[in-house]
């Protein structure tokens, strides 16, 4: 969403904005209209984004088995971001699921260590001590 081509149109915070980001064409007070295609910038419609956050071999084990990851919603994703520790990155496992994946999804590995005492992804820390409550041997705690 181009904020400033908004702005200069006149599309004022709120729920126009939103409108519009839903595809929609939206009227203003004046009786103008402003429709998606000039302030949405980049994707298009429809564009499926995989965020992949293992934290070890056997959690991916759970992952591949995820209904949501079936050949048919994997033949949809745009990209992938891979949020996965460097050691399991480095497994042969991981390199087979990424290998799995779809060759045109564009894949980033974002796997750099977090500043001592700090966690790099607060979020998905705090989920991961969530579903360590649930099952500890699938989800072990985060470290930091």
């Amino acid at each position: 969403f181009d904020a400033a081509a908004a702005k200069a149109l006149g599309v004022p915070s709120g729920p126009l904005r939103g409108r519009l980001c839903a595809g929609q064409c939206v009227a203003l007070a004046d009786g103008s209209e402003v429709r998606p295609e000039q302030v949405l910038r980049g994707g298009t419609a429809g564009e499926e984004l995989l965020l992949v956050d293992v934290a070890s071999p056997s959690q991916l084990c759970e992952l591949r088995r995820h209904p949501l990851l079936s050949a048919d919603r994997l033949a949809a994703l745009s990209a992938v971001v891979h949020l996965t520790p460097a050691a399991v990155a480095a497994t042969a496992a991981y390199r087979a699921f990424c290998g799995a994946l779809p060759a045109a999804a564009r894949q980033l590995l974002l796997h750099g260590s977090p500043p001592p005492r700090r966690f790099a992804f607060v979020a998905s820390a705090r989920l991961q001590l969530k579903l360590g409550a649930l099952n500890s041997e699938v989800f072990p705690p985060p470290r930091g």
